[in-house]
Parts: structure tokens; sequence; C-alpha cells
């Protein structure tokens, strides 16, 4: 009987505490909110805040120049989606001196963008979207930075 006595003295005790407890937490949401409020742009141990520097690292030497995918024949069952300026999942026929996107033409987007990319190319079009001439207002042409020395078959 003793050993009951002790059993529901200490379940009466922890449930006491956790009603406690829970009262506690339940009674100050808005206390813990605006608490946090300082910490959400800085940790708490700052105290003046410096605004962020990036530092971007960008090769130039010469074999930034030279082709950007390094496999020089490229098979028609190839389905790899190549990155650049051209649309992979388009087709582009020529015309006036350039690539004009077409449904119907001969140029899937993907293996231009396999013969033409050099890797300053990619860098630039990943950071800037590619360096490009303004020929009017509303279009711009967009320039490759490759040294244009290499073979490709397709």
């Amino acid at each position: 009987m003793i050993a009951f006595k002790n059993y529901l003295q200490y379940k009466i005790i922890a449930v006491f505490l956790l009603l406690t407890i829970s009262q506690s937490f339940a009674a100050t949401p808005s206390l813990s909110q605006n608490i946090m409020t300082p910490y959400c742009c800085a940790p708490p141990f700052v105290t003046t805040l410096v605004s962020p520097s990036i530092l971007i690292s960008l090769d130039n030497s010469a074999s930034m120049y030279e082709r950007a995918y390094a496999d020089t024949i490229l098979y028609v069952e190839d389905t790899v989606n190549y990155y650049g300026y051209f649309k992979p999942d388009s087709n582009y026929r020529w015309e006036s001196n350039r690539f004009v996107s077409d449904q119907f033409g001969l140029w899937p987007g993907r293996i231009l963008n396999w013969a033409c990319m050099s890797r300053a190319d990619v860098a630039k079009k990943v950071l800037t979207g590619g360096k490009a001439n303004i020929v009017a207002s509303d279009k711009a042409r967009l320039l490759s930075e490759g040294s244009g020395s290499w073979t490709k078959y397709y």
C-alpha cells in the first residue's frame, strides 16, 4: 500500500509540473516571438551589421576560349541537352545570316549549343545572360567568345 501511495504522489506531482510548464509556454507566444525578432537577421553576438561582400573569380585565360563540350563527335542518337544560347528542345533553321527558331528546322538547339559554345560563353551566360550587341531597341545579337578554331563532327 505504501508503494501505491508513493506512485500516486509521483503521478500527481508529474501532472502538476506538466500543467504548469504547458501553461507557461501557452501564455507567452507573442513574448517569445518578440524576443526572437532581432535575431532573425544576425546572430545575437554580432554588434554591428556589415553589408555582404561577394567575390567571383572568373578565369580569362586562353583555355576559356576553347570548346565547352569536349566531345568532338556527336551521334544522332545522343539525347544530351547541352547548355547554351539555343533552346535545347527547339529546332532552328538558317535564315538571313542567323539561326531562327522553327518547329520544322533542320538544326536541333542542343546540337547548336554543343557546336557553338565556348567555356567563356557558358560562364558569361550563367553570370549575365551572355555577351550581346544591341541591334535594335528590342533586339540583341548574342556574340560568341570562342576562338572558332576547333573542329566538331555531326
